[in-house]
């Protein structure tokens, strides 16, 4: 575990995104995201994914539940000498 890693794990209710037979939001797309997010952390990377996976879905109602938990190491104060 190094600093500025993240541990993003998810149900699969957030890629069931499907219409048709065409799969709006895989894990493809989910990848982009969280690369596309650059160096945010916590909250702001979690609406980030969300907003991207909103666009791509264009209002389609979840099929299944929708679950994301991100974890990151808290930050510590330094302690005095």
């Amino acid at each position: 575990w190094n600093s500025g890693n993240q541990l993003f794990m998810y149900t699969d209710g957030l890629l069931d995104c499907v219409k048709g037979d065409e799969n709006l939001f895989d894990r493809k797309n989910l990848v982009s995201a969280l690369k596309g997010a650059g160096g945010l952390t916590g909250t702001m990377l979690l609406q980030q994914v969300l907003k991207e996976r909103e666009k791509r879905i264009k209002g389609l109602p979840d099929q299944d539940d929708v679950s994301i938990v991100l974890c990151t190491p808290l930050q510590t104060r330094s302690q005095p000498k």
